[in-house]
This record gives structure tokens, sequence and C-alpha cells, in this order.
């Protein structure tokens, strides 16, 4: 196996970094697989031999969960598998980072195509942003999530987007600028920049990799309409309480 690598584009630089996954997460990332190995994997999950999994499953994991919102990432979540729709066609898949490394995998059910790409860079993702196009353009036009392709207007940030927001021990922290972005920090580390557009949600601009393809949002508390959460990556974090003395 070869190591992932922290690419940082800005200034030029690449350092090999080592995997610190958990025990409690390997199943969740601990799988060791190259691209080929994937494909398989991918045609098994679309219906082909070897009949791991049977079709009624197959199906629910193709199946939207209600109230399960990937935003920022997919259409829509199945059970173990996320959604994406292109001209009509539904895809389901894949798009897993971890340190230094990436893999993205895409299965169309109806006709068995698979499309799988494995990296050892934290620059992976935007590497897979860049192929979708190019693969329309050979006449494979591959499911994908575009969330920049929603943005509307830009907004300048309310001032309740700044503060702390937790999910588990993950910590995020977004401050103010001189300019009219937020900086965002993770559990201490510069992470991205942010540029708001209305309905509170933002584009970010990786601090490492000035890659500008991922979006994220805001939300209010419904009851009493100040913001409450971030969601970054599916996931959702509420912001601190503060503790009382």
């Amino acid at each position: 196996m070869v190591s992932g690598h922290a690419v940082n584009l800005p200034q030029r630089r690449v350092v090999p970094v080592r995997q610190s996954l958990e025990l409690v997460d390997a199943p969740a990332g601990a799988l060791a697989a190259s691209a080929t190995d994937l494909v398989t994997f991918g045609r098994m999950l679309a219906g082909t031999p070897p009949h791991l999994v049977d079709e009624a499953d197959l199906a629910l994991m193709r199946t939207p969960v209600r109230h399960a919102e990937p935003f920022g990432m997919a259409d829509g979540w199945g059970l173990g598998l996320a959604l994406y729709e292109r001209d009509g066609v539904a895809w389901v898949g894949h798009d897993g980072t971890a340190d230094g490394t990436s893999c993205h995998l895409r299965i169309n059910p109806e006709d068995g195509t698979v499309v799988a790409l494995t990296t050892n860079g934290s620059s992976g993702f935007a590497l897979w942003r860049d192929l979708v196009p190019e693969f329309a353009e050979a006449g494979l036009p591959v499911g994908d999530y575009d969330g920049l392709g929603t943005l509307r207007d830009p907004i300048t940030p309310p001032e309740d987007c700044t503060g702390s927001f937790v999910n588990g021990d993950v910590e995020y922290s977004v401050q103010p600028t001189e300019r009219e972005v937020l900086k965002l920090t993770v559990d201490g580390e510069p992470f991205a920049d942010l540029s708001m557009f209305d309905g509170l949600v933002f584009a970010m601009r990786d601090s490492d990799t000035g890659d500008t393809s991922q979006t994220g949002r805001f939300l209010r508390d419904p009851r009493g309409g100040g913001i409450q959460w971030i969601q970054i990556g599916g996931r959702l974090a509420r912001r601190r309480v503060p503790e009382m003395v």
C-alpha cells in the first residue's frame, strides 16, 4: 500500500501522512482496495455476480432514507450508499476521504456501469470533480453532486454565524475576517474560508489545497430563529452552549 499525502497547492508542498483511523472507525474506512477492487465491489452492488446481497436488500440500499439529507455531498442517502441523479438517471456510490487519501465510486444499477477512482493525495476530491465533466465529454455522464450549481446571490455573513459548534469531540470554530469571508477552523486547525450565499449556504475554499468545489450551510433554530447549527461534509454540529459556573 502507498501512504497518503497532504497537498498544499498554494505553497506547492506535498507531505506524506500516516492514517489515524481508530479501531472503532474501521467498519467505516479500513478497507484497503484498489480502483479495480472497487469496480468489482461496485458490480456486486449493481446486482451482478457474485450475489452476496439479495436483490431486496440492494433495492433498500438504493432507496432514499426519509429525512436523511446529505447536504453538500449527494442528492440522498440510501442504506450505506449515497444517491446521485444525472439527466434523470439514478446513480449510487460513495465519496470517501481519509488522511491524504480519497476514493470515489459510482454505480448505475440499470446498466451495470461502474466507475472508480482511488487517490493518495488530499487533492483527490478536486481531481474527481475535474474528471466528471471529462467523463461526460467521453460519452459517460457519471452521476455526481454539484453544490456550487445551486448557489444563489452572495450575502454579507450574518453576525450570528460566528462562534463554536460541536459534533462529539470535534469543534468547528467560525470567526469573521476583515473581508466578507468567514474563517473556519476544526479543532484549532485552519480548515476553510467560507463565502456566504442566500439561504445561509456557503462555498468553501480549502485552507490547504485551495479547492473550492464543496459547500455547506448554517441552520437556524426553527423555534427561536438564531443560527444553531453548521453542516459540513454531511455532518451537523450544534452551537456550543456556555458552561454554567
